[in-house]
């Protein structure tokens, strides 16, 4: 996936207030503090490298496949689920 839709992904996440997150790769959880890490660059990485982007205040989940493979997307609101449809589906 690209740096500028990733970048959007991030600022979409600081609109909502998201202050922690938590990756996981391979069965391991890695906990993120959002506003204090360079989130685009930490979102390319998990891009590149596969692993879900967990916002448990949002109850947003984005999967990501290794090497770019695909992308999806699970959301308990609906308003937030369109909006990242919009920004991470293929267009």
């Amino acid at each position: 996936m690209d740096r500028p839709t990733l970048s959007r992904l991030a600022g979409l996440l600081a609109e909502h207030g998201v202050q922690r997150l938590v990756i996981v790769r391979e069965g391991r959880s890695f906990p993120l503090a959002a506003r204090r890490t360079d989130l685009p660059a930490e979102l390319e990485r998990l891009s590149a490298q596969g692993g879900t982007l967990e916002a448990p205040q949002l109850g947003l989940s984005i999967a990501f496949g290794p090497g770019g493979s695909g992308v999806s997307w699970a959301c308990r609101d609906p308003d937030l689920t369109l909006r990242v449809a919009r920004l991470l589906a293929p267009t």
